[in-house]
């Protein structure tokens, strides 16, 4: 059981640190005077921590329903393969249902963006580390 909260634990935090990341400087992109707004380069780390300590933090039940989902689906008769596309699924779903309880979000063209820059990492996270 160790290894598998290790593999879960893993795709988390590569998801939230690379996530927050490409959220930082997606943001910064898209909407510049938002990251840079006060100029300095304290203000911008600071809003860069500030986006991945909620990163952390909001997505906590999710970290703890896939580590559920990876104990269930191993228990399971299921091919590795079968199990790791599974949990892609229920990654990208989790991830989604995270953006989705906050009543500002509305699933348009900037917050679908927003997702993607969660769910590849986690996608990624789940075929990159390795389960059992």
């Amino acid at each position: 059981m160790k290894q598998e909260a290790k593999y879960v634990f893993n795709i988390w935090l590569t998801s939230a640190i690379v996530g927050s990341t490409l959220f930082y400087w997606g943001t910064y992109l898209f909407s510049p005077d938002v990251i840079t707004h006060g100029g300095q380069a304290g203000d911008r780390l600071a809003m860069y921590l500030l986006t991945l300590v909620f990163s952390l933090v909001l997505s906590i039940p999710a970290l703890i329903l896939l580590g559920l989902s990876t104990y269930v689906l191993l228990e399971t008769q299921l091919a590795f393969k079968t199990i790791k596309v599974v949990l892609s699924l229920v990654c990208i779903l989790l991830c989604t249902l995270t953006f989705g309880v906050f009543s500002a979000f509305s699933f348009s063209g900037k917050d679908v963006i927003i997702i993607i820059f969660y769910t590849l990492p986690l996608v990624v996270g789940v075929f990159l580390y390795k389960l059992r």
